[in-house]
């Protein structure tokens, strides 16, 4: 199974953009943005617009279109595990962070939709099913088998993947797959669109 080297944490834009966010070292150079101590007088706050989306969306279909690292995600689930993931999100480091703040985009085109979260014990499984809408579902704790058919992940990945917090997978409409709670109470966040 193939696992990341540096920790990451998932945020959804305003617009519905995705971001995987890493913050180098320990969070010690975050008190440093804060400004200090109490009573000190502090820079304004940096104000940002937010990501260029469209621009982005656009630097994502150059990606998955490319030959050595092609993803069709109306038909291939995507997890966080998954080597094709990761060789994508290493060519879309995200632009604009402030200072500190590093970050990838997640190879995937978000839409309008609905998100919330579930919350599941070990050893509750959805059993297969599909939905008529794609889904991205990000693990924040707990520990989640996602299971789906042959020929549905990308070449060389296997038909099942042991998920944990941070990580997430991507389900195309209309693809039947499992979810399984492995270990501790798990939360999940669905995006559906």
């Amino acid at each position: 199974m193939h696992q990341r080297h540096s920790p990451h944490k998932v945020s959804t834009g305003s617009r519905g953009a995705v971001f995987i966010h890493h913050l180098p070292g320990h969070g010690h150079e975050l008190y440093g943005l804060l400004g200090g101590v109490s009573g000190e007088k502090r820079e304004e706050p940096r104000v940002s617009i937010g990501p260029d989306v469209s621009y982005d969306q656009g630097r994502i279909r150059a990606a998955v279109e490319q030959d050595e690292h092609r993803f069709n995600q109306a038909t291939t689930v995507l997890t966080s595990r998954d080597r094709l993931a990761t060789t994508l999100m290493n060519v879309l480091p995200a632009e604009g962070n402030a200072p500190g703040f590093q970050g990838e985009l997640i190879p995937i085109l978000f839409g309008a939709g609905i998100e919330l979260d579930v919350l599941a014990r070990v050893g509750v499984t959805t059993g297969p099913h599909h939905h008529d809408t794609n889904g991205f579902h990000q693990i924040v704790n707990g520990r989640v088998r996602v299971s789906v058919n042959e020929g549905a992940r990308p070449p060389g990945e296997g038909p099942e993947v042991e998920l944990g917090p941070g990580d997430w997978v991507w389900i195309p409409a209309r693809v039947e797959y499992t979810l399984e709670i492995v270990a501790n109470p798990a939360t999940i966040r669905y995006k559906h669109m």
